[in-house]
């Protein structure tokens, strides 16, 4: 009986020994959790506030882009429509300068008045060629309006080169922008 009671008293002993064993390693446990579990929170909300911060920036640069792009759009529009109205105007001011020397040129042959004998192209024709001077009048004319005319077509070229150029510089560098945001926002969620 006494064997067994010194037994059953160690046994007793060995159990509330283990129990505090186990109850400090739960203890430690525990902490170690609730230490992991708020590094993870901490890492978490860093992260979704770079990622917000990333999408704020990643807006901003669109939205300065899209600007930029509109602003840009519509100074080639409005060059595009001077350059248009110009080219016109030059059309028109070259027919009416062309009808008024040929106009004085036939009064210069013919007189104040223009005869009904004149009235075929034949007619102007042959007139025309009995007086050269006229001739050298409207080639001089015609040289001098198409001269202006390539003139006019050489500045619309340059005008639209460099815009386009302007155009490719900028679509580089949103390009370049976009592909520095993109990579910070999959940095920001790799580390997620």
């Amino acid at each position: 009986d006494a064997s067994l009671s010194d037994a059953l008293s160690s046994e007793i002993i060995s159990r509330a020994s283990g129990d505090v064993s186990l109850s400090s390693a739960l203890s430690t446990e525990t902490s170690y959790r609730v230490s992991g579990d708020a590094s993870l929170s901490d890492a978490l909300s860093s992260a979704t506030s770079s990622r917000a911060s990333g999408d704020v920036s990643l807006s901003s640069a669109l939205s300065t882009e899209t600007s930029s792009r509109l602003s840009g759009d519509a100074s080639l529009t409005t060059k595009l429509l001077t350059e248009t109205s110009s080219r016109a105007s030059a059309d028109y001011s070259i027919i009416i300068s062309l009808s008024n020397t040929i106009s004085n040129a036939i009064s210069t042959i013919v007189g104040s008045t223009t005869p009904s004998t004149l009235d075929t192209l034949y007619e102007l024709a042959n007139t025309l060629q009995n007086n050269p001077s006229i001739i050298n009048t409207l080639s001089s004319t015609l040289i001098t309006e198409t001269n202006c005319r390539v003139s006019g077509d050489t500045s619309l070229s340059t005008i639209l080169l460099t815009e386009t150029s302007s155009r490719l510089s900028g679509d580089a560098s949103l390009s370049d922008a976009l592909a520095i945001l993109m990579a910070s926002v999959e940095s920001l969620m790799a580390r997620v």
